[in-house]
């Protein structure tokens, strides 16, 4: 599945065993479980855009590699929108990969997340700047506590 970041480069996602366990050997992550409970792969990388840069990096680093892209190169095409390019390719490469019967589910839930994002792009819209910026610096106040307790 192809993705395109800020930058406007086409990059592709492919989704195989060597690569699965690539992914749980440098990030502990099963891509593979798709379930959203809290923990699991998919609610991380739905809830960590640094996590899901790394992921990403992770399945993009041998086409950057070949191109001459650094990794500082792709983290900062990595924003914005393409981030959310990037995880919906992700998503889709890993539904291919599965079974028939789980393919189906996981193309209903995409289905179903990209409708729920929309609506949520539209809600905060709606709200207005003040209120967006004051959720983005209760999250980055969290994420600011999680990184000092990892580092006590």
């Amino acid at each position: 599945m192809d993705w395109t970041d800020e930058a406007g480069a086409e990059w592709s996602i492919k989704i195989d065993c060597p690569t699965l366990l690539e992914v749980k050997k440098r990030h502990g992550m099963n891509l593979a479980d798709v379930s959203l409970k809290a923990g699991t792969a998919w609610e991380t990388l739905s809830s960590d855009p640094g996590i899901l840069y790394e992921v990403i990096w992770t399945l993009s680093r041998k086409q950057a590699e070949a191109r001459g892209v650094t990794a500082e190169d792709f983290a900062e095409a990595f924003c914005g929108d393409a981030m959310e390019r990037a995880a919906s390719a992700l998503w889709e490469t890993v539904a291919n990969f599965s079974p028939a019967p789980k393919r189906s589910m996981l193309r209903s839930l995409s289905r179903q997340g990209t409708e729920i994002a929309r609506r949520q792009r539209e809600a905060l819209e709606a709200v207005g700047d003040e209120a967006v910026i004051a959720a983005a610096m209760e999250d980055f106040n969290q994420i600011l506590a999680r990184l000092r307790s990892k580092g006590s």
